[in-house]
């Protein structure tokens, strides 16, 4: 909890000043990534809850379906703004992340797809007899 709360002042921190300075140079693309990264940030924490690191056992659905879907759609606003794109995403899908939910999740699916793996599965013992 300590860690949560932590990681919240040092990012308002953050906010406070990228926010002033856009301000100050009509820049907002910086804006943009630190929107796009912060919940980004949060879900790799809060994934922490779910996982044990030990070593990288790797579930390829989750990172596939999960993961780069949302970060795609997450990260799709900073990059549009900061680099010409010529490929254009639906309005609808972009307002998906309004919140910053896929942002939030694609972090979280990140390392339970890196380090959750489905692994091998034990049998339940079961009595003969």
């Amino acid at each position: 909890m300590l860690g949560l709360m932590a990681l919240a002042f040092i990012s308002y921190y953050f906010e406070q000043s990228i926010r002033l300075r856009a301000e100050e140079t009509y820049e907002a693309a910086p804006l943009y990534w630190f929107n796009a990264l912060l919940p980004f940030v949060f879900g790799l924490y809060i994934s922490f809850l779910f996982v044990r690191i030990k070593s990288i056992s790797l579930n390829v659905p989750i990172l596939l379906f999960v993961t780069i879907p949302c970060l795609f759609l997450s990260f799709y606003s900073p990059v549009s703004v900061s680099y010409p794109v010529s490929w254009t995403v639906p309005s609808w899908l972009l307002e998906l992340n309004t919140f910053g939910m896929l942002s939030l999740v694609g972090g979280l699916s990140l390392m339970v797809g890196l380090f959750g793996g489905a692994g091998k599965r034990k049998k339940p013992k079961t009595k003969e007899g």
